[in-house]
């Protein structure tokens, strides 16, 4: 079995960075090319036993120095898409600082010849001093990552009403499962089991083949996270960086007889015009309907409504909701078939956000509705 998933995992990572690179959506781009170099990394570590046998130390070699770069692509990638238009820095090199010590280590030992291979007491403390440098590297990383996932999909309800499709969820539980990874490792070094069970590396084997087809499936299916113009980008950042400053300190974008007046026009167009049915609408889009900035209104429904936009929009798409549960002409309508009748997109964020408004999930309001 295990020679079955050596050949099946550098398989599925050579096709996942093929995916990857050719990105044939032409979305996310450079976040892509970071989680490419992320997937040739994971290629060069689960083709390790093909290289083994090869009996080249240099080639060896690489799949340790791999291992400092594995954590630090996936943060770099997790970055880009959540701010694709970051530039590079020259300080972000700092992330392989320990890729780089490595290498000066690794060439400081070949160049004096230090006979480590002869004695297995110093081969086996370093081996256990990198296991455990790379551990807190791997674990560090995935805690910086679900810390950055966490704000991103706090910060996108300011401006988008779908966020499922932008919430980089699966990014999220890929972090989660490798910190996971990274203690069932680390109990196996411990408790010295990793060289005795052949089940050890075979889990290990078989959650690497799920992890490579979990990302091939959400990266072909991820949408652009702002597939906006770049002065909208802009406008949009410049919103989600006040979101971080506290009410007191936050300066007023507009006076307060404007903020009433926009507040009328607002409440108007979604009564008339009814935009929240739009699945897509994103506060972009119902500003352009208002002839007014994005940050004009995002200001206003954040301090005329103190809701961000997702709740502000969803909130009229639960009360057309409720109308059409309760009337006995659209019976014949599936609870699917409300849920985009009103604007959502996916049933599971329909019947969440309706139990969260009205304390009832959408079957029990409409049983309710039908009982009187």
């Amino acid at each position: 079995m295990n020679n079955i998933l050596a050949i099946i995992i550098p398989g599925a990572c050579l096709m996942l960075l093929f995916i990857l690179l050719v990105n044939i959506h032409k979305v996310n781009v450079k976040a892509n090319k970071w989680l490419a170099l992320f997937v040739l990394c994971l290629f060069i570590q689960n083709s390790n036993s093909v290289l083994f046998q090869l009996k080249n130390n240099a080639l060896y070699k690489i799949i340790e120095i791999s291992n400092f770069f594995i954590s630090p692509l996936f943060y770099l990638s997790v970055s880009s898409f959540i701010n694709p238009t970051k530039k590079w820095k020259p300080k972000y090199f700092l992330h392989f600082g320990l890729a780089f010590l490595f290498i000066v280590f690794t060439l400081f030992v070949s160049f004096l010849k230090l006979p480590t291979n002869s004695n297995p007491n110093v081969l086996g403390l370093i081996s256990l001093i990198f296991n455990c440098i790379i551990g807190i590297q791997v674990i560090g990383y995935c805690y910086l990552c679900y810390k950055k996932i966490k704000r991103h999909q706090q910060s996108i309800r300011l401006f988008s009403s779908a966020i499922e499709n932008v919430d980089l969820k699966w990014l999220k539980n890929i972090t989660l499962v490798v910190i996971l990874l990274a203690l069932y490792w680390a109990s196996g070094i411990i408790f010295q089991v990793q060289n005795e069970n052949v089940y050890y590396y075979a889990f290990l084997e078989i959650i690497n083949i799920f992890l490579v087809f979990y990302i091939t499936y959400y990266s072909l299916k991820q949408k652009e996270i702002y597939p906006y113009s770049k002065k909208d980008k802009k406008e949009l950042k410049e919103i989600i960086s006040e979101s971080l400053i506290p009410n007191e300190n936050s300066k007023k974008i507009i006076e307060d007889e404007k903020l009433e007046s926009i507040k009328v026009e607002l409440l108007l167009l979604m009564q008339v015009e009814k935009p929240f049915l739009d699945c897509e609408l994103s506060l972009i889009k119902l500003a352009t309907k208002l002839n007014i900035s994005s940050h004009q209104l995002s200001y206003t429904i954040n301090t005329g409504f103190n809701e961000n936009f997702y709740q502000f929009v969803n909130r009229y798409r639960i009360e057309e909701a409720k109308i059409v549960l309760m009337n006995p002409q659209m019976n014949h309508l599936s609870l699917v078939g409300i849920a985009f009748e009103v604007g959502f997109n996916s049933k599971t964020v329909f019947n969440t956000t309706f139990k969260k408004m009205i304390g009832k999930t959408p079957s029990e309001f409409r049983k309710r509705g039908s009982d009187l």
